[in-house]
């Protein structure tokens, strides 16, 4: 009996050793090489997955903002024909003073292309003073080393003027390359196609972007099929094959393309590409002959 504390004690003294030796060993311890080999696989594989569904909702971010801002264009359009008995802001491809167009520049001179003063100088200004609404947050097009302050152009089948008669809404004035084809200058006279198909706001390829004036050739008058663009969408920004669109009506959306002419990157928009229909789509959201 007398031995049963001595070994009660001897038990508690190892237990103890045992414990101090094991914390010790633990705190000691780190990443094996192949532990932290195997940490950095994990997190590479975890970066793979989640940077393209990041990069998606990026995109998908940015084409709403697009579209909000040709929505909110179409919204400064309506209220300019509400303040001047339902004629269209003025579409003129080479405006010689203020407020003789919706906006002006051309955005393949560097010059014009950063001056946010041809933009104020526009029509439309005083019903949105934003220059955010101007540009796709996806176009990162350049003049020189500046981003361009311009993404957007409107359908020249509206309100479009070289005032050559002294009347800038003369229609019989600005048919311009599309004989056959007077624009509409009034909203009443939007009618082929109707205010809800035909398209008004643009975000237009940086290849073809100037003036504010999208021209898009049409068929002849006869019918005869004509497969050029002249300026062109921009058919793959957001990450998308598509383009962003604000209509007459004042909706917008995104279009897709689906003929892949029209997405490939040595396209050139005065190629003439027999059959593409993604342009003759757009050609009649324009004017039907």
């Amino acid at each position: 009996m007398s031995t049963t504390p001595a070994l009660f004690a001897s038990a508690l003294n190892f237990s103890r050793g045992t414990r101090v030796r094991k914390w010790v060993r633990t705190k000691n311890s780190g990443f094996t090489l192949i532990e932290l080999l195997v940490v950095i696989a994990i997190i590479a594989i975890l970066a793979a997955l989640l940077l393209p569904a990041l990069s998606m909702a990026k995109g998908n971010a940015q084409e709403l903002s697009c579209l909000n801002n040709l929505k909110q264009l179409a919204v400064c359009w309506h209220l300019y024909l509400g303040d001047n008995s339902d004629h269209l802001a003025l579409n003129n491809p080479s405006p010689t003073a203020p407020n003789t167009s919706w906006t002006e520049g051309n955005m393949q001179s560097a010059s014009d292309a950063t001056n946010t003063t041809l933009i104020k100088d526009g029509e439309l200004w005083n019903y949105n003073k934003s220059l955010g609404i101007y540009h796709c947050p996806s176009d990162h097009s350049m003049a020189g080393k500046t981003p361009r302050v311009r993404s957007y152009s409107l359908d020249g089948q509206f309100g479009s003027t070289e005032d050559v008669n002294g009347d800038p809404w003369d229609a019989q004035s600005a048919m311009l390359s599309n004989p056959g084809y007077p624009p509409a200058m009034k909203f009443t006279q939007i009618s082929a196609p109707g205010p809800s198909q035909a398209l008004a706001f643009v975000d237009e390829s940086p290849l073809s972007i100037d003036d504010g004036f999208l021209l898009i050739f049409l068929p002849k008058a006869d019918g005869t099929p004509v497969d050029e663009w002249g300026n062109m969408p921009a058919v793959t920004r957001h990450n998308k094959n598509g383009t962003s669109f604000s209509f007459a009506d004042g909706h917008a959306e995104m279009w897709k393309w689906h003929d892949p002419r029209t997405t490939n990157p040595a396209t050139n928009p005065n190629d003439v590409q027999p059959g593409n229909m993604d342009i003759r789509r757009v050609q009649m959201a324009i004017a039907i002959p």
